[in-house]
């Protein structure tokens, strides 16, 4: 799988719903999301702190599916930009206080890109790019407490973020740039954003590194370097944080197949290899989610190959450890969301079946 972003490709995906209360049984019977007609699920999601809604991309298509996961109902967000190259869908980020779904679609206007809101299920704003073609603008997207960050990673100069705030007419205002520090390549590829929106977090995978800035002042507080000693590592190609503040963030490093956990003020990380488990995945680290909960008990890792890697906090130790799921997870690959005892996962087969799993919704969504 190539790692650059100009040779991106979308593969078929379905998607599996998991509960990791105490057992592994829903790893062995997973409920899964049925699309609409014939359609397979591809790369996005988003789920929501609460367990209860999850979102699917299927740019192929310009298609978002809407699941409503507690009532089995599947609802389809009606497609506001033309045309299949557009990839709308292909990123997704759900402010759930708000009811506001932000939807990226980067392969617009000759790959200039574009986004597109949701509130309460209707399209409310549209924004293009400012760059031109190219500029890949909604390739990722962030959207927590009112403020969206969009990255345009092939924009020129080696990329960039734009920042805006939603108001209460449902329009995305105030538009704020940040532009690639020096040396930057990629900036913009990943986003993450702390849940009080003070923070926000950006990926540069093409030079190894990822930024963090005060999203008030714009001011940049922190770089980490990847402290891989591999070539071409991809540091940066995926972020999460914890949906308390910014005190755990984790950084994917698919090129070589790690995941790094940092708390806030260390820089040092806890690297997580996927040889753990004892066999390689193709680009392990290429998504991640952490759980809803302070601290987050749980890190799911995906990869572009066919499996994905369950870690739980030690609370003794404070460090992220293999699950000793058996029998392990397999199937999984490229994009994954998580909220309390659900993970959204998407699976490289586009054959879908339903099988009951998320039986109870146990979930810990801490205000922040």
């Amino acid at each position: 799988m190539c790692g650059c972003l100009c040779c991106w490709a979308f593969i078929a995906l379905s998607v599996k719903v998991l509960e990791s209360g105490g057992s592994s049984t829903c790893f062995e019977s997973p409920q899964r999301l049925v699309g609409a007609g014939n359609a397979t699920l591809e790369r996005a999601l988003a789920l929501s702190c609460t367990g209860t809604r999850a979102f699917v991309g299927v740019p192929s298509e310009r298609r978002v599916l809407d699941y409503a996961l507690n009532a089995s109902q599947l609802y389809e967000l009606q497609a506001a930009i033309d045309g299949e190259e557009a990839l709308f869908g292909a990123a997704l980020a759900f402010d759930e206080a708000n009811s506001a779904l932000l939807v990226g679609a980067p392969g617009a206007s000759l790959g200039a890109g574009a986004i597109v809101l949701y509130v309460d299920g209707n399209a409310s704003d549209s924004l293009e790019s400012l760059e031109g073609a190219g500029a890949r603008f909604g390739l990722a997207v962030a959207l927590v407490a009112r403020v969206a960050a969009v990255g345009a990673p092939l924009a020129p100069d080696g990329g960039r973020v734009d920042l805006f705030e939603l108001n209460v007419s449902g329009r995305l205002v105030a538009r704020r740039v940040i532009e690639a520090p020096d040396g930057a390549e990629e900036f913009g590829a990943s986003v993450a954003l702390s849940c009080d929106a003070s923070r926000l977090f950006v990926g540069a995978p093409a030079s190894s590194r990822v930024f963090e800035y005060n999203v008030s002042s714009l001011a940049l507080l922190r770089t980490l370097d990847s402290p891989l000693n591999h070539t071409l590592d991809h540091f940066g190609a995926a972020l999460a944080l914890a949906k308390r503040g910014a005190r755990y963030v984790s950084v994917g490093a698919p090129g070589a197949r790690a995941v790094l956990s940092y708390t806030r003020g260390a820089d040092d990380a806890l690297v997580l290899y996927d040889e753990t488990f004892n066999d390689a995945l193709d680009d392990f680290g290429r998504a991640l989610a952490l759980e809803c909960a302070s601290p987050p008990r749980q890190l799911l890792v995906g990869s572009d190959g066919d499996g994905a890697a369950l870690y739980r906090l030690d609370s003794s130790s404070g460090l992220f450890l293999a699950d000793s799921l058996s029998p392990r997870p397999s199937g999984f690959a490229v994009a994954l969301a998580r909220a309390g005892n659900i993970n959204v996962v998407s699976n490289v087969t586009s054959s879908l079946a339903v099988a009951n799993c998320t039986t109870r919704l146990n979930v810990d969504c801490p205000a922040c």
